[in-house]
């Protein structure tokens, strides 16, 4: 399978060890250098980033423009890419599953990712691939770090975020209809979720999206409204979906990763 590591490119010591552990698992992969702030496309600089939830800081838009970099060349083609950001740690399970799902052709999304909170997931599992269970995702909250997204997954994402501010992880959570599975136990945590599940953390952890400290910018009416409709969006979904998903934290198993 395509593999996509996104990379920043002062991020020389995340380069290294992505390199390690891509190269401890016998996976090949290319390199795609992150849209900074300072490179962030013209297009990106004429969307009014306060029009979501928040403002939209420029880092987390170089973000998206990032992801949505990688989307347009997986809508382009035919076959699923795995999309990584240069933090992410992953289990020794992750070969044999990237090996059975490549046969695929009716998932549009599947994360491997989770970030110590609750998601909706399918009671029971859809299929299996490389011995790992893999759940109906009805509902998740963030994580963009380690995900397989088939071309009809990459058309939905472009389509739901065309010219406007957000998240790259809030897109795919919030994309209608998309074809979205979770990995069950999770192959995948960012460096900065490891010591919550007792992993050692291989590499720095701080972000580039972490948001100043200090007062917290006052919300306009329309990010208010428009935090209430999100609101009320995931809350219709839980309530249609809950009678055949389970609401909860999916698991890590500690020796996949050590």
């Amino acid at each position: 399978m395509r593999i996509v590591l996104i990379n920043m490119a002062d991020q020389t010591r995340r380069l290294a060890f992505q390199q390690r552990q891509l190269g401890h698992l016998r996976l090949s992969f290319e390199r795609f250098e992150a849209i900074t702030p300072e490179t962030l496309p013209p297009y990106y600089q004429a969307i009014d980033r306060t029009r979501w939830e928040r403002t939209v800081t420029l880092a987390e838009m170089a973000c998206l423009a990032s992801h949505r970099t990688v989307w347009s060349t997986v809508a382009e083609g035919t076959d699923p890419v795995l999309v990584l950001e240069d933090d992410i740690v992953l289990a020794g399970a992750l070969p044999d599953v990237l090996s059975d799902l490549e046969q695929r052709t009716d998932i549009e999304h599947l994360t491997f990712e989770v970030r110590r909170r609750k998601k909706l997931i399918a009671a029971e599992p859809a299929f299996t691939s490389g011995g790992i269970a893999m759940h109906r995702l009805w509902l998740d909250r963030s994580g963009a770090a380690g995900y397989v997204l088939w071309p009809a997954g990459a058309r939905r994402l472009l389509a739901h975020s065309e010219g406007r501010p957000h998240l790259a992880d809030g897109v795919i959570c919030s994309c209608p209809d998309l074809l979205s599975y979770q990995a069950v136990p999770a192959l995948a945590l960012q460096a900065d979720r490891c010591a919550v599940y007792g992993i050692p953390a291989p590499i720095d952890t701080s972000s580039s999206l972490v948001r100043p400290r200090g007062r917290k910018a006052r919300k306009t009416g329309g990010q208010l409204m428009r935090r209430v409709a999100a609101q009320a969006r995931s809350g219709a979904r839980f309530g249609k979906m809950l009678g055949g998903a389970q609401r909860l934290h999916v698991p890590v198993d500690r020796a996949m990763f050590i």
